[in-house]
């Protein structure tokens, strides 16, 4: 009934994508694209596709993609979307190991932020984001003097009184920082603070428990993530 309307279309996208049918999923994000009528829209749906190649394991490819989005975004005038691309390649980066581009990333994203006219929560979230990377990278250097004073600055920030939940990730901090160390048994005191849908979290968590000895109930968390959650 109305040709641009792209939200669906995209959302065919995502169903094709975990259905794993990648490429399938791109074209229809690429329809899309096609149907939208603003930049934000366009953007979207490039950052699905961005996504999309990050499920499929094709990191070089995600990052290739982020920098179109870059770059659309810089021309568009649209600074959110440049911060939000910045962290996630940051997150990238942290999992393939590049610590040094992940650290770029991070910088790229602050000073976006600091530069733009962006409300002053928007500020706010994207300063907590950033902290949360810098201890992890720290953490994964094992820096750990620097990963823990980097999360205690992220807690300082975390205003429990508005968002009861605000901890959870805070403690899925600590337990992502525990876990570098091999402190296993923190990791898991932590992690079971920490948002139990997540399933990142609960990987982890699996893992600790293994490597503390409790098989059985890390075979139950494997199982619990491999379904879904």
């Amino acid at each position: 009934m109305n040709p641009k309307f792209a939200f669906s279309q995209r959302k065919i996208g995502d169903n094709l994508v975990f259905m794993d049918k990648y490429e399938d999923g791109r074209e229809a994000y690429r329809k899309a694209m096609a149907m939208e009528t603003t930049p934000s829209g366009k953007l979207a749906d490039m950052a699905a596709i961005a996504g999309s190649y990050i499920y499929e394991g094709k990191h070089q490819q995600a990052l290739a993609e982020g920098e179109k989005i870059l770059q659309m975004a810089a021309k568009e005038g649209l600074p959110e979307w440049q911060a939000g691309t910045h962290s996630s390649n940051c997150d990238i980066y942290i999992e393939t190991g590049d610590f040094a581009k992940a650290e770029q990333s991070l910088m790229e994203c602050r000073k976006v932020v600091t530069s733009s006219k962006l409300s002053p929560a928007i500020k706010e979230n994207f300063a907590k984001g950033a902290l949360f990377d810098e201890a992890l990278i720290a953490a994964k250097r094992k820096d750990f003097t620097k990963a823990m004073t980097t999360a205690d600055e992220y807690k300082a920030k975390t205003d429990v009184g508005k968002d009861p939940k605000a901890m959870e990730n805070h403690h899925a901090l600590l337990g992502r920082i525990n876990f570098e160390k091999g402190d296993y048994a923190k990791v898991i005191a932590h992690l079971k603070q920490a948002n139990q849908e997540n399933p990142y979290t609960l990987y982890l968590l699996a893992v600790a428990e293994s490597k503390a000895g409790d098989k059985a109930r890390a075979a139950e968390l494997f199982k619990k993530v491999a379904k879904g959650v």
